[in-house]
């Protein structure tokens, strides 16, 4: 076999190695992509709900001192409170 010969051999032995393995690493890169965007779907969503978690927990804190006050008010300032509270409950 010619040195030519030789190292075309060599050269394509090795170049359908290395197309099997671009192939591997795409495939992992794609995946690892498809995962590193479901971990930030997840975080965004985590977030979220702990964003509304303490919404909702300042809302039941307002509700408590509201009831709070409520429970000595007279019915007139049941009356002046009831646009606040309103707005709170809505």
């Amino acid at each position: 076999m010619s040195i030519k010969d030789n190292l075309q051999k060599q050269l394509e032995s090795n170049l359908e190695t290395w197309r099997h393995q671009i192939e591997e690493a795409e495939a992992k890169a794609k995946a690892a992509r498809a995962e590193a965007k479901a971990d930030e779907a997840r975080a965004d969503l985590e977030q979220a709900l702990w964003s509304t978690v303490e919404d909702l927990r300042g809302k039941a804190r307002d509700a408590e001192a509201w009831l709070a006050k409520l429970k000595d008010a007279t019915e007139d300032e049941a009356d002046k409170a009831r646009a606040r509270i309103e707005s709170l409950v809505a």
